[in-house]
């Protein structure tokens, strides 16, 4: 460890990696091995979810986590956050396919084509039996709670707004603490919509785990590949947007999962159509009163 460590100092190595070579002597047998895959990996790990990780070094989540903390950081996410800050350039951070030179008019050709592929990817790897799941659950909830952080907590409130309108008893939580609160009450005939582009977010994990143990029904939203939500959720419904590689909660994921919200919007709609038209009717009036 101390030879890698050595090798390191011309600064080959992020930064964060280096950091957690300077923890050599406190790693245990397994977590050395998390190291190493790290070492091995460092590019695609941005990519990676740490369940990738735990399986890639022959570990366990938990070890993953640990190393990470060891190396003065909060978790995997973390992890994966800082070594986006290591590897791509600031101007990355804004968009991975523009350039400093681009021109009004190649922003909005790179940025809609980043968004149309985020769409098709996702429109690729949707299975609709999976869409089918979800719908039934859904549509048998006595209360859903749709829950998300960040950008996906902005879709969760727009998956509330628009399922209210099919007659649902549905609410939105994007805080943490409130979620934990909210999920406590459910029970076996409720279901919890979970969104998260990683499928690692602390938050969401506790409210998912809290909701499985009172029985409810859980919907994950994800990016495509294994994460802790993966294994937790009843349905995953998985988006495939190609520039999380480089931002955990970019542009075209979230469109990705806002169309996710869309599509099941429209298949309750079809499946409780007489309410849902009745219902569109009954708010389309009641709007027009607030309009001079």
């Amino acid at each position: 460890m101390a030879d890698e460590l050595a090798s390191a100092a011309d600064g080959a190595l992020p930064q964060t990696i280096r950091l957690m070579l300077s923890t050599g002597g406190r790693l245990r047998a397994a977590e050395r091995k998390v190291v190493d895959f790290l070492l091995q990996h460092t590019a695609d790990i941005v990519r990676m979810t740490v369940t990738d990780v735990a399986e890639g070094s022959g570990t366990s989540e938990a070890t993953v986590v640990r190393v990470c903390q060891k190396g003065g950081l909060a978790g995997f996410q973390q992890l994966k956050i800082r070594l986006a800050q290591d590897l791509v350039s600031p101007l990355k951070a804004i968009h991975e396919e523009v350039s400093p030179d681009d021109q009004p008019a190649d922003v909005v050709r790179k940025v809609f084509h980043a968004n149309i592929l985020a769409l098709e990817d996702t429109l690729a790897s949707l299975q609709p039996s999976e869409i089918e799941r979800a719908v039934d659950i859904l549509a048998q909830a006595d209360h859903i709670l749709v829950c998300g952080v960040g950008n996906a907590g902005l879709v969760a409130l727009d998956a509330q707004q628009w399922w209210l309108r099919l007659g649902l008893q549905v609410s939105a939580e994007v805080a943490g603490e409130m979620q934990a609160v909210r999920v406590a009450l459910l029970g076996p005939r409720d279901a919890v919509v979970a969104i998260s582009p990683s499928g690692s977010s602390r938050d969401i994990l506790q409210a998912v785990t809290t909701a499985r143990r009172n029985g409810s029904r859980v919907i994950g939203i994800t990016h495509l590949g294994k994460s802790p939500l993966t294994g937790l959720a009843d349905v995953v419904l998985a988006t495939a947007a190609r520039e999380t590689a480089f931002r955990t909660e970019a542009m075209s994921s979230r469109i990705a999962m806002q169309s996710i919200v869309d599509v099941l919007f429209v298949t309750l709609g079809l499946r409780r159509y007489d309410t849902t038209v009745d219902n569109i009717m009954r708010i389309r009036a009641a709007m027009a009163e607030r309009r001079l």
